[in-house]
Formats: structure tokens, C-alpha cells, sequence
């Protein structure tokens, strides 16, 4: 029963969360449109049936409909000259003046609309942080020192059970000297890391090594099994399992915490297991139970900021890298739907507020990210189409000056009102080009979403 109500409260907890990034994207939009006085008809968080729906007094001149909707994966803002306005519930029986649709406007002020969405979803995504990194104790490892974090419990695929480390010895505060792994892979091939022990200098690199050799000497880099082959330059070799028969053997030396006595323990055969994490599948080397001696700090509110902004660089540098892999063959399996992403909000809810407030800033920057992708039905796609319509008048513009060379500002402007610019949105059949690819790229969205979710399923 304890279980059934944690996982309630999972889920309440996933929900509520999404619909903040949500309500805070439409609500960039609705507050930009209102700013440029477009009227705007329907206020939605969520989609599908509606559930909730607060109509406006027209005598007191509310103008928009606030709705809550059944499906919690997206909203939207419907506004007056919108291509998916009917689609999306607007009043047409409503006259709304032609400068108060979104066409009516200026193209600087669509794109300041179109835009405000995934300004919102960035802007939280750096809030979430700046509040993480400079009003929450953070635990800092100690990566520049061989001193480690023992746990003596671990649980894997819901069974608990004392850790290797912890049996043989190991524990919190000891140093470790050398490590000395060796590989048994079911081909009958053996790898001795590194052709003998390896002198242990760090637990692991503070940033990413310039020099994969440093990896060689870092705790972390031995027992992920990552290599660096000196003959190769900079490139490494990754000597992970490749089935479940596939395991590993350590001999460890190390020192006790306040004691110069050089210990020595051997872990054979350990084994592998299949992580999963919501978002992909793999084998792995069995965790020995052994992660970075920490301590918890408190930032000062300059060094919280430098570290927010270090951290929001960082997320979104590494959300265009996961795109850029979807083109490529392995690229599809690590991305995730909703019931990945709800998996992966469970557990990190489960590790305080610090790790849950830097996993939602990192969701909702994704969720900017995605949004700009110019594909039909996304803000990207918006974005894009306005560009390209005011590219399509400057081409004209810059057509008329040089057809009529030497006139005057005034004359041209002349030119202008008499032949006319090219308006993309005049030409014949452009409005109906848009219309269908918004509906056929929410069309493909929703397929996507469902695709996802019934991989997260199966690959559980």
C-alpha cells in the first residue's frame, strides 16, 4: 500500500510539474499577444476534451476563454488570425478587426509572439537553477583525490543487497592506491586494463579531459572501462560488456582513513546488469558500490549564478548534441516520451530537491529547444514561415530599387503602392499550404508521442 501511494504521488507530483512548463510557455505567448493588443480567443492548458472552461464577461471586456483540457501534453493559445485558430475552438462568429489578428500585425511583433513560448520555458529553466545553486546546500565531490564514498546498500531492479566494496572492506573517508582490473568476456578474450595495476592520482576529472590519459588515473576511468590508447592520439577504446556471461575481476590497494597501513583485496567475479533509466537500455559492469568522497556546501549567491549560467550553457549544449545523434543509426533509442520522462522524474524526486529542480530546468530547456525545431505544429515552424515572408518583401523591395535606380525614398514608395510587395501570405494557396502542414505535423507529433510511449513500455 506504501508503494501504491508513492507512486500516487509520483505521479501528482510529475503532472503538476509538466503543467508549470506548460502553463508558463502559453503563457509567454498569451501575454506578448495581449501586449500587441491581438485578440485572443481561448487560453488552453492541455489538450483534448475540455475539462474546465471560464468563459469571459463581455460587459466587463474579457475577451479570452481560460480552459483546462484532459490530455496534459501541450496547450495552446488561440488567437485571431491564426492558421489553427478554427482548428483549436475559436469563436468565428466573432468580427475581429483586421488590426487586431496576428496577420494585421507587423512581422517584428509575430515574431515576438511566436517566440515568447520558449523564452518562458528557457527563462524558467535558468530560474530553476539560479534557486538550486544559490538557495540549496549542494553536495560537492571531491574529484581531484583518490578519497571515496562506500555506500553499504544498493538496490538493483528492486533487490537490496550489501555492496562489494563494502564486503571486502572499503569504506567512506579510505583512499585508494592502485587499482588493478582485468576483463572476461564470453569470447574466451580477456583485457588486462592498462597491462597491469594502475596508480591511482583522482577520483575523477572535474571537466572532461583534454588528455584522455588522465583518465587512466582516475578511479572513474578504470572501472567504466573506458582506455586511452597512446598509439591512437587522442582516442580511447571502451571495453564494455557485451552479454550478461561477460564480467570483470579488481585487486585493490588502499589506505584506511587516518592510517598509513597499505591494504590489498581481491573482488572476483563481478558480474554485469542492465541499467535502465527511462530513457535507454544497456548492459553494464556491476556497480562495486564506490563513488567520490562528498561534503555539502553553500554558495554565495555570485558563485551560485556563475555556476547556474555554467550549468545552463552546459544542458542546452548537451540537448542540441542528443538531437544532432538522432540522425544517427543509435540516435532514436536514447530518446524518450512521456513515461520515460515521468520514470526519470521519480527518481529524482527520490534524491532531494537539489537533483529535482536541476532535472526540471533541464526538461523545460529542452522543451524550449524542441519548440524551435521547424518542423508543422511546433513554434520553430512559426518562426521559420515569418522569415521567410520577410525575406520574401525584402527580395521584392530590393527588386523595385533596382529596377528604378536613382529615385528617391518617396518615389519608391510610390512604386510600392502601385505594383504592390510581395506578400507570401497574398499568394494563392500559401494560406492553405499552411494549414494542412500544421495539421499534418500535429498529426505526426501525436503519432511520435504515442511511438514513445510505447517504447518507454517495452523497453521497461
Amino acid at each position: 500500500m506504501n508503494q501504491f501511494w508513492s507512486i500516487v504521488l509520483d505521479i501528482l507530483i510529475f503532472l503538476l510539474s509538466l503543467s508549470v512548463l506548460i502553463i508558463l510557455h502559453e503563457f509567454g505567448h498569451l501575454l506578448s499577444a495581449k501586449a500587441f493588443k491581438v485578440y485572443c480567443y481561448e487560453y488552453s492548458i492541455g489538450m483534448g476534451p475540455a475539462l474546465y472552461k471560464k468563459k469571459p464577461n463581455r460587459e466587463k471586456g474579457q475577451e479570452t476563454i481560460y480552459s483546462i483540457r484532459a490530455l496534459p501534453i501541450g496547450g495552446y493559445v488561440s488567437m485571431a488570425g491564426e492558421d489553427m485558430a478554427e482548428a483549436e475552438g475559436a469563436d468565428t462568429s466573432i468580427e475581429v478587426p483586421k488590426e487586431r489578428t496576428l496577420e494585421g500585425k507587423p512581422r517584428w511583433q509575430r515574431f515576438i509572439i511566436m517566440g515568447a513560448g520558449v523564452t518562458m520555458n528557457f527563462l524558467l529553466g535558468f530560474l530553476l537553477l539560479i534557486i538550486n545553486y544559490t538557495g540549496l546546500p549542494q553536495n560537492v565531490s571531491n574529484v581531484d583525490a583518490p578519497i571515496v564514498s562506500v555506500a553499504e546498500k544498493i538496490t538493483i531492479d528492486g533487490t537490496e543487497s550489501t555492496t562489494v566494496a563494502y564486503q571486502h572492506g572499503l569504506r567512506s573517508g579510505d583512499t585508494i592506491l592502485t587499482i588493478d582490473e582485468i576483463f572476461y568476456f564470453s569470447n574466451n578474450t580477456q583485457y588486462h586494463y592498462n597491462n597491469g595495476p594502475v596508480n591511482i592520482t583522482a577520483y575523477y576529472s572535474s571537466k572532461e579531459p583534454s588528455d584522455y590519459r588522465t583518465l587512466n588515473t582516475t578511479i572513474s576511468g578504470v572501472l567504466s572501462g573506458r582506455v586511452y590508447n597512446s598509439a591512437n592520439g587522442l582516442d580511447f577504446t571502451e571495453h564494455n560488456p557485451m552479454n550478461p556471461q561477460d564480467y570483470r575481476s579488481l585487486v585493490i590497494t588502499y589506505k584506511h582513513a587516518n592510517s598509513d597501513v597499505i591494504e590489498t583485496m581481491t573482488i572476483p567475479n563481478i558480474g554485469t546488469y542492465t541499467a535502465k533509466s527511462g530513457i535507454t537500455s544497456s548492459l553494464s559492469w556491476a556497480p562495486i558500490g564506490v563513488s567520490a568522497e562528498s561534503k555539502e556546501v553553500r554558495y554565495s549567491f555570485g558563485e551560485g549564478m556563475t555556476i547556474a549560467c555554467e550549468r545552463f550553457g552546459y544542458y542546452t549544449g548537451a540537448i542540441f548534441r542528443g538531437l544532432g545523434n538522432l540522425f544517427t543509426p543509435s540516435g532514436w533509442s536514447n530518446i524518450s516520451g512521456i513515461v520515460g520522462v515521468f520514470r526519470l522524474s521519480s527518481q529524482y524526486t527520490q534524491l532531494g530537491a537539489q537533483a529535482f529542480l536541476s532535472f526540471w530546468a533541464m526538461i523545460s530547456i529542452n522543451l524550449a529547444i524542441v519548440n524551435l525545431l521547424p518542423i508543422p505544429g511546433l513554434d520553430g515552424w512559426q518562426l521559420l514561415l515569418t522569415l521567410i515572408e520577410g525575406g520574401a518583401i525584402r527580395f521584392a523591395r530590393i527588386k523595385y530599387r533596382l529596377k528604378h535606380k536613382g529615385m528617391s525614398k518617396e518615389e519608391l514608395k510610390e512604386v510600392y503602392a502601385k505594383q504592390g510587395e510581395l506578400d507570401l501570405r497574398k499568394v494563392r494557396g500559401y494560406k492553405k499550404f499552411k494549414q494542412i502542414a500544421s495539421t499534418v505535423g500535429l498529426i505526426l507529433l501525436v503519432a511520435l508521442m504515442v511511438a514513445l510511449i510505447v517504447k518507454d513500455i517495452i523497453m521497461r
